[in-house]
């Protein structure tokens, strides 16, 4: 039998709920949000947005830095996306490389730098 945790919720030994827990009251606030939300996409039509839009863009050309930046993590995505997407990229390639390796040469050469690793 689990004997409840210091927190004075009743958990197993792996820190699960147990069975019957109710769990927390949630997102006392998702009400709100939701009704603010339905507010504000009722108040702006999609002609409202291309405006906006179109602004932006003028402003960036213009060099506006920050607009530049917020149209651009949008358009490209944030600087780490783009680090992993050029990532992946490279492993596709190298990837197609090492296909045209022989299977033996690899193995041999990975087995020499396991070896490489264990010597220090």
């Amino acid at each position: 039998m689990a004997l409840p945790s210091t927190n004075g919720l009743h958990r197993d030994q792996k820190g699960r709920f147990l069975r019957g827990n109710a769990g927390g009251p949630g997102n006392p606030h998702v009400a709100k949000v939701a009704k603010l939300r339905q507010a504000f996409l009722s108040a702006v039509s999609e002609d409202d947005i291309k405006k906006i839009v179109r602004a932006m863009v003028k402003a960036a050309a213009s060099g506006d830095v920050g607009a530049a930046r917020y149209l651009t993590s949008y358009l490209i995505g944030q600087p780490a996306e783009l680090e992993s997407d050029i990532q992946r990229e490279i492993d596709r390639e190298s990837f197609d490389l090492l296909s045209l390796i022989p299977r033996e040469k690899l193995v041999e050469v990975a087995r020499r730098q396991w070896q490489k690793s264990l010597n220090g």
